[in-house]
Formats: structure tokens, sequence, C-alpha cells
């Protein structure tokens, strides 16, 4: 199961977009009073939420979903009482809902995305783009995620998304065509200790790699892991 890792944890409410209907949005003054800029305005506005608002409140609820179930067991691994043996049950137990919430939104992304192309989305509502960034890393379709990297090394790169969130990418990606990490990002059990998954790229560098991204050095981040999932049970 993917759980999601310290950048990706936290729930974001996301509240939805009313649609109105037509005669709703017409404005509640006679436009024979309105400037030519606030006639402008007030066009621009309803031409926005006509052209947006569906999109937001999709994504939003995407979004909303991904993290629910990520905040759900993390809440429950802190507040229910369970022995190592127990947690690793519970995880397996609930790995089909992992799968089908991020199957779901996979699939709904792709039609998304048949429709409106990154560049737009940052052009109108740059807000969206780490929610979609939240579903391809945790998407099943590992096609998928490699074909998107390069379009979020790209926002990343012009500062639309934070570059830990493309080092997140860049990582699981690598790893899952048979490279080498380069900010170790991705963790597992290891011989009972969260540890970075191997193989990573320069070892005696990472933490320096990772600082520049504005990522805590690996300590503790490894700390966090702790914190978040509890003991790493033994091999």
């Amino acid at each position: 199961m993917k759980l999601a890792l310290a950048s990706t944890l936290f729930l974001c409410a996301v509240t939805p977009v009313p649609v109105f209907a037509q005669d709703e949005l017409t404005p509640s003054i006679d436009s024979a009073d309105l400037t030519p800029n606030a006639k402008w305005l007030i066009g621009e506005f309803e031409r926005r939420y006509e052209s947006e608002a569906a999109l937001v409140e999709e994504v939003g609820r995407l979004h909303a979903r991904d993290q629910y179930v990520r905040d759900l067991i993390i809440d429950m691994f802190n507040r229910e009482q369970m022995t190592l043996e127990d947690r690793e049950q519970f995880i397996a137990g609930t790995e089909d809902i992992f799968e089908r919430v991020d199957r779901e939104n996979t699939e709904a992304l792709k039609g998304i995305l048949a429709e409106y192309n990154m560049d737009k989305i940052a052009m109108f509502n740059p807000d969206l783009l780490m929610q979609m960034f939240h579903i391809v890393q945790h998407s099943p379709d590992e096609e998928f995620q490699a074909d998107m990297l390069p379009e979020f090394q790209q926002l990343a790169e012009s500062g639309k998304i934070d570059q830990q969130a493309y080092a997140l990418l860049y990582d699981r990606v690598t790893l899952q065509q048979g490279g080498a990490q380069r900010y170790g990002t991705q963790y597992n059990c290891i011989a009972g200790e969260w540890s970075t998954t191997p193989p990573v790229e320069d070892p005696e560098t990472l933490d320096e790699r990772r600082v520049a991204l504005g990522l805590t050095p690996m300590a503790e981040y490894m700390d966090i892991a702790r914190q978040l999932y509890g003991d790493c049970p033994g091999e």
C-alpha cells in the first residue's frame, strides 16, 4: 500500500463550488449604471466562473478523497492501540480501499487532462497543480506517473509547484524504472528500521541535495516516519 509521505499528509478541506443557473449570475444592478470597466469585470468573472468552477470542484473532490484515506489511517495509527502484528494486518486489510481510491482518481484525472493541459490549469488556477500532483504521486499507474514527471519537472523549475513535490515523484518513478533515488524521499521498513529505499544516488551527498530543495536531512526525515507510522516491524 502506498502511504502518503511527509509532504502529502495534510487533508485540504475542499468546499464544493455551487453551480448556479445562468439567470442567477445576472448582476443585481442595472447595467446602465455600470462603468465600462465594471461591466467588463463582471463579464470576465462570469466567463471564468462558467469555465473553471466545474474543474475546481472535480479536482478538489478527487484530492479530498486522496488525502482523507491517508489522514484516516495515520490517525488510527496514532489513536488506536495495536501491536505490530495488528498494524501489519490492518494495513493489509485496507489495501483494497487505497487501491480503489487511487485507481478511480487516476482515471478521473486522465479525463481532466484530456480536456485541459497543465499550462492552462496553471494559468487560471495554480492551486490545482499541487492537488493534481498528490493524485499522480499516489497513482498505481506507473506509466502515467512517468509520463507526468516531465510536466511536474517543468512546473517545479518555473516555480509553479514546490520542488519538494517534484523530488517525491522523481524518486518514485526512478525506483520503478530500476534506477537510484536522487533525494531519498521513498522509504520502507528495512531490517526493523525505517530507511530510505535503496539504491540511492551518491549517498554521501544525499543531505546536500535534500537541503538544496528545502527537504529535511535524512535523520530528521526518518524521525518523522517513526512519528507517523510507529515502530518498524522486524523481519
